[in-house]
């Protein structure tokens, strides 16, 4: 390779990477970048492996469950204000979180269920969990017919929305579960059961405390997230 020329948004993203882990020791840096932007290749290889063994190698690529914070987050600040500035602001962070974690499949897949669900919620209506997921994967497998056919992660990603948004609503309807911690839990058990086939014939493994160890991890990767990212932008401000 003899020349590359690199865009101001790789600059700015390498630089805020370069900035956290200045501030930061490791692996408490690489795990916060990996939280926020999904950068797994920094992490330590012990603590990849110990991530496996407790079903918690998704915390740190980014998916639905960031994009999901993000779109939450711009709800509850606006809630108060009308619903066009809540869906702004909701598309504004979905943006900016599109272009700092770079265009990858696993990303794009969620915004596209983001976004439908975010322009539903705006106009009133309620749009078909079947729908929702319909029109992101016909769309995604029309732009890269290989994802059907190869792209594991496409596989995993859907079946894991199935869980989210078809059989999470059924649990919680059938037994009542309307608090924050069960309906959380509810969602990761759901997501886990539908992704569990595909994961033990692929990698012939499955941690049995993936769903404790994923109740007690969810709630503080939002917080996690806000405060890596505080550390990036200080130490790019501030000498």
């Amino acid at each position: 390779l003899l020349n590359r020329s690199i865009s101001v948004l790789e600059e700015f993203r390498n630089d805020f990477i370069f900035k956290v882990n200045d501030r930061v020791s490791d692996p408490q840096s690489s795990l916060g970048l990996g939280f926020l932007i999904g950068v797994r290749s920094l992490l330590p290889d012990s603590l990849n492996d110990q991530l496996s063994l407790t079903g918690l190698t998704h915390i740190v690529a980014v998916s639905g469950y960031n994009v999901t914070i993000l779109i939450n987050f711009a709800g509850g600040l606006l809630k108060k204000f009308s619903r066009f500035s809540g869906l702004a602001l909701s598309f504004a962070l979905l943006a900016s979180f599109l272009l700092i974690t770079g265009f990858s499949a696993s990303v794009i897949r969620a915004a596209l269920v983001s976004s439908l669900s975010l322009v539903a919620a705006y106009y009133g209506r309620e749009i078909s969990p079947w729908l929702l997921l319909a029109i992101p994967a016909a769309a995604t497998a029309f732009v890269s017919p290989l994802y059907l056919w190869s792209d594991l992660g496409w596989h995993l990603s859907f079946l894991a929305f199935f869980g989210i948004l078809v059989f999470a609503p059924t649990l919680q309807k059938r037994f009542g579960i309307q608090k924050s911690i069960p309906k959380l839990l509810s969602e990761t058990f759901s997501a886990q059961i539908f992704t569990m086939p595909l994961i033990m014939m692929i990698f012939k493994q499955f941690s049995v405390i993936s769903l404790i160890a994923n109740l007690f991890v969810l709630p503080l990767i939002p917080i996690s997230m806000l405060l890596t990212f505080i550390v990036g932008i200080s130490a790019i401000l501030t000498p």
